[in-house]
């Protein structure tokens, strides 16, 4: 299945599902669980009403659980145990050999070092970009630029920049979006806002490129190349100096 489809279907069959579930989810609430009817209607609106925010958040507490808290529980249940050892209980050992690595302490005082400096460091920046920009007319339009690429984390935007701009030689598939553009449209702007390159105006190299396939060998080249080269290689006869008996 091509990747562009693939994704369209997750994308539909995710909306879809969240859509369905909502909907669902109160028409249970609404009409089998606590109707709006009867002589106890008020009752049950009221607690409708109350159970209603937590079907809301029941999936998003539900990712959280099976993503973040069960990880964090299995981890800190197999932190105890050793693999090695068909998951038996060792107890602090790994914990007592963890903390008998120089590296793990260089690691602990990295982290101490970033979470004093990095969150000291922000909080001025950003008090300082405030006190700043208050004091221009263009001050949102400043803090909108200031803060827009926080949005989005160091380690996703590396990532997202890897796949962007990611190179291969130009006879392989190109992983990186521009990079692939580049090549199938030799980056000029009048290609790339037309989408196309004619073939009579594309660089030779770069349609060599695109097309290069290897050579087709067939089963009697070989020997006939063989035969070229052991005649190569035989002495000929008229270039070699006779003796004679006269010479003698």
């Amino acid at each position: 299945m091509h990747p562009a489809l693939q994704g369209l279907i997750t994308i539909i069959i995710g909306v879809g599902g969240c859509i369905g579930y909502f909907y669902l989810s109160n028409v249970v609430l609404d009409r089998v669980l606590f109707p709006a009817r009867g002589p106890h209607a008020g009752r049950n609106i009221n607690r409708a009403n109350i159970v209603r925010p937590w079907l809301f958040l029941f999936p998003a507490i539900f990712a959280l659980g099976l993503y973040l808290a069960y990880p964090v529980v299995e981890t800190l249940r197999l932190s105890f145990t050793d693999r090695s050892l068909g998951g038996a209980f060792v107890g602090f050992a790994n914990y007592r050999q963890m903390a008998s690595e120089p590296k793990f302490w260089e690691a602990m005082s990295n982290n101490m070092l970033w979470l004093i400096v990095v969150p000291a460091t922000s909080t001025a920046f950003g008090l300082l970009a405030a006190q700043l920009t208050d004091r221009i007319k263009w001050g949102n339009i400043a803090k909108s630029l200031i803060f827009m690429p926080m949005a989005i984390s160091f380690v996703g935007a590396s990532v997202i920049f890897k796949l962007v701009y990611d190179a291969r030689p130009a006879d392989q598939e190109q992983i990186g979006v521009l990079n692939a553009l580049w090549m199938n449209f030799e980056g000029g702007t009048f290609s790339v806002i037309f989408l196309r390159r004619p073939r009579d105006t594309m660089s030779t190299q770069l349609y060599e490129a695109r097309t290069r396939e290897k050579p087709v060998v067939h089963e009697d080249d070989a020997a006939e190349d063989a035969a070229v080269d052991a005649a190569d290689a035989e002495p000929e006869a008229s270039d070699s100096p006779q003796s004679t008996d006269a010479d003698r």
